[in-house]
């Protein structure tokens, strides 16, 4: 079974979409919840839930909670719109795991921090055994929960990342400084829509910051915070894959 992907989302929206490997800068992002639930969840429901038990066996951490993916979007008079349809993660999961060959028309579509100290470089967190991406360096950040959802059936995109950013890092949005609009990053099925925001701090007292917090974290989502001063810095780095592109695009390849 494939579900096919087609320009329609674009022409229902009117605009284009993002293709893979663009880093696009927009000054508004719109995004709803759609009425529909996600065709795919509910026709591959047995090797979901065989790949679901598997998966949770072997990560007993993992919780099988609603999650929103993006099955429309596009970019038009720099606004980034989308309609996201809700489903569950053991679906998503399965997606993902089949390199999203059988519905290749959704995103995996996700809030992020991009977090820059006083000097500019990139500050990135490196996530805990058991989760998701374990081991990958990203811009802290998640996938869009229901308490981002409005009543109005809109989602609050600032409010996820400065929720996901603080409970990560223990880094407050409002006390840092927001960089005006968003920036978008396509690789392979996903779009990350990075917040950027700049410390006061210098990169070493920012992630010292950061790492206090962690330790007196009981059980922290992060196990480090790492320091991109350009993109050579990300030589022999795991890390998520939007970050190679988004790295490439805010920083110098070498160091002034």
């Amino acid at each position: 079974m494939l579900i096919k992907k087609d320009n329609s989302p674009r022409a229902q929206l009117g605009g284009q979409g993002l293709a893979c490997g663009q880093v696009v800068r927009v000054n508004a992002c719109h995004f709803t919840i759609g009425a529909a639930r996600w065709a795919y969840a509910d026709l591959l429901i047995s090797q979901i839930s065989a790949h679901w038990r598997a998966a949770q066996a072997a990560n007993p951490g993992y919780f099988n909670g609603p999650i929103q993916v993006l099955v429309q979007h596009a970019i038009a008079d720099g606004t980034l719109s989308g309609v996201f349809a809700t489903t569950d993660f053991a679906s998503f999961l399965y997606w993902r795991s089949q390199r999203h060959k059988d519905d290749d028309t959704v995103r995996d579509c996700f809030g992020c921090a991009v977090l820059r100290s006083a000097e500019g470089h990139m500050l990135l967190a490196v996530q805990a055994p058991g989760h998701l991406n374990s081991g990958r360096a990203y811009c802290p950040g998640g996938f869009i929960d229901t308490a981002d959802i409005t009543a109005a059936g809109t989602i609050d995109i600032d409010g996820s990342v400065a929720r996901e950013l603080a409970e990560e890092t223990g880094l407050a949005a409002a006390e840092l400084a927001r960089c005006p609009g968003y920036i978008l990053t396509a690789a392979d099925a996903s779009i990350a829509v990075g917040i950027e925001y700049r410390s006061t701090l210098p990169a070493e007292q920012l992630r010292a910051e950061i790492l206090h917090h962690l330790a007196r974290e009981a059980t922290p989502e992060l196990a480090d915070i790492v320091i991109v001063r350009n993109g050579q810095d990300l030589a022999g780095l795991a890390t998520a894959n939007y970050v190679p592109a988004l790295v490439a695009a805010i920083l110098p390849r070498q160091q002034d």
